[in-house]
């Protein structure tokens, strides 16, 4: 059965008012009561949430898109049509196969691809109230996310693309699942092009002719977690 649903509610929290909006359909089917072989999907929606700070901007995010978790065929898929955040926007479609071993923990198996607008990152910034220097060039910046899955869920790779003022990047991280009992994390990233000028400028004086520029650096890095590990002991030995 299908049918609407809306919520309006305010949370006064202290430093943070938010107010939420939502508003969509609702779509129920469980085979003869079986929810474990049921879907459940949210589509049309629509929804605005609002965080309102003393003295301090309004944050404002916008979402339209769908979800939906069909246990039949062990999967759940998100679709960001798009996502608002201030002045950045992200769209793209997300699908996390083997639902039910993920859950357990035993693999990782998401497909798909997210990507944002051209945007500000610096007025972005100022607007989350996080401080930045207003002479660092921020404009013109944006990302691209492949998620690729390998070896059944084994194997978790996100692929990234972006640029940002004059500069562009690329990277590739990968994690090695192994069932979470020793996994490993590999991270490549690869700075194509970068105008280091500006960025100088902004906090030092240099002469008008140099200028500095890079290009192909790349930056690797791995990390490995022995048996027995868990996300607690981990982050007590960071």
């Amino acid at each position: 059965k299908s049918f609407p649903i809306t919520a309006s509610f305010i949370l006064n929290m202290p430093g943070a008012a938010i107010k939420q909006k939502l508003s969509g359909k609702i779509f129920l089917q469980a085979p003869h009561g079986q929810l474990n072989q049921g879907t459940i999907a949210l589509s049309k929606l629509d929804s605005t949430t609002t965080i309102s700070r003393p003295k301090l901007k309004d944050i404002s995010i916008k979402y339209q898109g769908s979800a939906s978790v069909n246990m039949q065929k062990d999967l759940a898929q998100l679709s960001l049509a798009p996502l608002q955040i201030a002045n950045a926007s992200i769209s793209g479609k997300l699908t996390l196969n083997q639902l039910q071993k993920t859950m357990q923990g035993q693999v990782v198996d998401l497909a798909g691809n997210l990507k944002t607008n051209t945007f500000d990152l610096g007025q972005l910034l100022q607007t989350l109230s996080l401080n930045v220097n207003p002479k660092l060039p921020l404009k013109n910046a944006s990302l691209n996310i492949d998620f690729i899955p390998k070896s059944h869920g084994q194997i978790q790779s996100f692929k990234f693309t972006g640029h940002i003022n004059d500069s562009s990047y690329q990277g590739l991280e990968t994690l090695y699942v192994n069932r979470f009992k020793t996994p490993r994390y590999t991270s490549t990233i690869s700075i194509d092009r970068a105008q280091l000028t500006p960025y100088i400028t902004a906090y030092a004086k240099l002469p008008r002719d140099i200028q500095l520029d890079t290009q192909a650096i790349s930056v690797n890095s791995s990390l490995q977690l022995s048996a027995g590990w868990t996300p607690q002991n981990y982050l007590d030995h960071l």
